[in-house]
């Protein structure tokens, strides 16, 4: 798997380029852009998903001065290295793990699922719906049943 960028560069390339606080607030107000793979597209596999209440939710926020000055933040400070270290987490937990996966997830592709499993030493059971990145947003009936079975 190839190596992400390192933090250095994301620091400079993405939250430090002139005019990027200009660019990402215009992103957020591009129809086609919020629809793309690189906005939402990739979240939902309806996306008709991406509608009014959603941007007012998530979108609406981000679109704030404080919200672009936060998200460039996080992405200044990004730590790929974290995400090399995300198994030595799942060993610490304790209760069980009860997973659900979208089967169509491009962020966190089905064949990633077993070995994310395999990382929790506590895993307890895995649903898949059919969606994307956002399942709980695309199949929440699903989902909420998941969550009752889990607690219950």
């Amino acid at each position: 798997m190839a190596r992400p960028p390192s933090r250095r560069w994301t620091r400079t390339a993405l939250g430090r380029l002139p005019g990027s606080r200009w660019a990402f607030s215009a992103l957020l107000r591009s129809r086609a852009f919020l629809r793309s793979s690189a906005g939402f597209g990739g979240c939902f596999v309806d996306r008709r998903r991406i509608d009014a209440e959603f941007i007012d939710t998530f979108v609406e926020p981000l679109r704030t001065p404080s919200g672009i000055d936060g998200a460039l933040r996080v992405l200044r400070a990004f730590d790929y290295a974290s995400i090399d270290r995300v198994a030595e987490l799942h060993a610490r937990i304790q209760a069980p793990v009860h997973l659900v996966w979208g089967e169509h997830d491009p962020t966190f592709p089905v064949s990633l699922l077993e070995p994310f499993a395999a990382s929790f030493p506590t895993f307890a059971s895995v649903t898949r719906l059919s969606g994307k990145l956002l399942v709980h947003d695309e199949q929440p009936e699903a989902y909420a049943a998941v969550v009752r079975r889990a607690v219950s």
